[in-house]
């Protein structure tokens, strides 16, 4: 679709929200993608036909097109020749989680229509609700049935698993835009996509390219809901890249706890047609992996068929079927829902451990929540089935909606194994810090940690503490940025040591190109400094150790007491109020000998050296 009216047509409308553009501007084949944290990052991207310095402003209030309205605007990122179109990319972050943004493009020729998008919830108790699908190279009609019929659900995001296009032409790719404007609800809103890679693409740049992938090689994670999901695109045409298998492998490793671990890609794990085609490279590379990290979901699409087995595991034994075995406890479900447009005569043969359904036009809409994962295969032949859902009821099933039938069960379920020790955590999609460690030489500190972030332009900042509760920085680092395939890269600090030595606390944070903070990991360390302490001499029998501390202003202090290893065995952590405190320190449970106390407040350490003995003694600290 081309946005250009003409201005009678229009006039009473531009009039009424911007009195000051009398034209569209002439854009097309707009869209929304994913590829960073769906919290607070999205892409939109369009077809610039004409015009120049197109910009994006945006907001969580409806403008209309009175620009001047919005919160903020940003310019596009990058824009490429590709494919006959002059695609632009804006990156739109820092946005708050869980929250509509209404968004106007302006270019030198005016004003496009006004869009809106939402953020995904950062709550893991919120429910999430997406649509897969793949195989949408048949039969125009049936494509733009299938584009209604997702825009009435509103879904969170869309996962496309491949085969878009016929032949990867320019003219393929163009119809195929046009045609995905009709996932653009009546009242402007886009649901983003995400895609993967399918055998028809041709060239793994296409993708890249026209939705902005940042790994070239089409392989990436993202995190929703503090670990609700961990969501995997992998790319199964180049399944023998030990890169690929070494990052994957990995990153399932790092994120055992979240709640769900999904995967999409587009060729089959397991074989279900009597064609010569199991991929046993793919179940040979990925398979184990998927048993032992617990993946509870594959999303396929090869050869549009529509499948859905129980939790099974790759097997050598005797009782495997086509190199599959039943494992309800550590097994990966397996759905395949390839066809958006395409409805082809293969028929699925039936195992043991699979449900078929027929191979209708249909995609799969997933709702999931800690609990369970609720899979129901919508038919979108007919689009006038249902009515169309809402931002209030989108989460509600509507009563004509045509469903699929995988022997007599409409609503296919997986129940989570893990919500009841679920504990959330935050989203760092491509940001993680890992193996920080700290010691000291020659009288420096020397911090070392690895780090993997795919943000540019990010920093790190260094942070000490005597006590964690203030924070000093005393130093910042340039990130570098991450690919995928690149792993982790280590970094090193180096920190004069303090003269009093003691308890020290290292923080390493990662901001973003806005000051903004993405992760962080502290460390603590210990050392014996050159300070010469007071020896205060103490009795167990007495059994309390008074401390006496004039305070010029309200803190939060924290005393312990630490054994000759260092080991604490008495901390206390209170706020004080401004003036003269007297601060009885039960010590009666502990053995006579030497120990060490430490008071932390505000920026300040002080330190002393206990004696405590069964003999009675005025044991006072001033």
């Amino acid at each position: 679709m081309t946005y250009k009216f003409n201005l009678l047509l229009s006039f009473i409308l531009l009039f009424s929200f911007c009195p000051f553009y009398n034209t569209y501007a002439t854009i097309d084949k707009i869209r929304a993608i994913l590829r960073e944290d769906p919290t607070s990052t999205i892409t939109i991207a369009w077809n610039q036909i004409s015009g120049e310095n197109p910009t994006i402003h945006y907001g969580r209030i409806d403008a209309g097109l009175n620009i001047a309205q919005y919160e903020q605007k940003v310019s596009a990122a990058k824009s490429v020749q590709s494919k006959g179109m002059h695609t632009y990319f804006a990156h739109l972050n820092n946005l708050q989680a869980n929250t509509i943004y209404y968004f106007v493009i302006q270019d030198s020729e005016g004003l496009s229509h006004r869009y809106y998008f939402k953020t995904a919830s950062n709550d893991p108790n919120t429910r999430l609700s997406f649509v897969v699908g793949g195989n949408s190279t048949l039969d125009k009609n049936t494509n733009i049935a299938s584009n209604k019929t997702l825009a009435k659900l509103r879904p969170d995001f869309i996962l496309f698993n491949g085969n878009m296009t016929i032949d990867n032409s320019a003219t393929a790719w163009q119809n195929w835009l046009d045609e995905w404007q009709y996932t653009i609800t009546s009242d402007g809103r886009l649901t983003p996509i995400i895609p993967a890679a399918g055998n028809l693409e041709e060239s793994q740049n296409t993708l890249a390219t026209l939705f902005d992938i940042k790994n070239p090689d089409l392989y990436y994670a993202l995190t929703f809901g503090k670990g609700l999901l961990r969501l995997y695109i992998l790319n199964s045409f180049i399944a023998s890249n030990t890169k690929q298998r070494d990052w994957l492998e990995n990153d399932l490793n790092r994120h055992q706890q979240s709640a769900w671990r999904i995967a999409q890609y587009h060729h089959h794990l397991r074989q279900h047609t009597s064609l010569p085609i199991a991929n046993e490279q793919l179940k040979r590379l990925w398979g184990n992996i998927f048993q032992i990290y617990k993946v509870n979901l594959a999303l396929e699409s090869e050869l549009a068929l529509t499948t859905f087995t129980q939790a099974i595991k790759t097997s050598t034994s005797n009782e495997h079927e086509d190199g599959f075995i039943l494992d309800e406890q550590n097994g990966t479900h397996f759905l395949s829902t390839g066809n958006w447009t395409n409805q082809n005569q293969l028929t699925a043969t039936s195992k043991k451990w699979t449900q078929n359904a027929k191979n209708h036009s249909n995609f799969s809409w997933i709702i999931l929540d800690l609990h369970q994962l609720e899979i129901r295969t919508i038919y979108t032949n007919d689009t006038m089935a249902f009515a169309p859902l809402n931002e209030q009821n989108r989460l509600t099933i509507p009563t004509q909606l045509p469903l699929a039938n995988y022997q007599d069960k409409t609503v296919l379920s997986i129940t989570n194994k893990i919500a009841a020790n679920f504990t959330p955590h935050e989203n760092h999609n491509g940001i993680e810090i890992s193996k920080i460690a700290a010691r000291t030489i020659d009288n420096k500190v020397h911090l070392s940690w690895a780090a993997f972030c795919e943000l540019e332009g990010a920093n790190f900042q260094i942070q000490s503490s005597t006590n964690k509760i203030s924070w000093t920085n005393v130093g910042m680092l340039k990130v570098r940025h991450t690919n995928p395939e690149d792993g982790f890269f280590q970094y090193e600090f180096k920190h004069d040591l303090p003269e009093k030595g003691g308890k020290l606390f290292y923080r390493i944070t990662i901001l973003d190109n806005l000051g903004k903070e993405k992760s962080k990991r502290d460390v603590e360390l210990r050392t014996l400094g050159n300070e010469k302490m007071e020896l205060i001499q103490a009795s167990i029998t007495n059994g309390q150790l008074i401390v006496d501390l004039d305070l010029a202003k309200e803190q939060q202090m924290l005393l312990e007491i630490l054994d000759t290893k260092l080991q604490p065995v008495f901390i206390q952590q209170l706020p004080y109020t401004r003036g003269r405190h007297t601060i009885p320190l039960n010590v009666r449970h502990l053995s006579s000998g030497y120990y060490l106390l430490e008071i932390s407040y505000g920026p300040f350490l002080f330190r002393k050296n206990i004696h405590l003995s069964r003999m009675p003694i005025q044991d006072s600290l001033k």
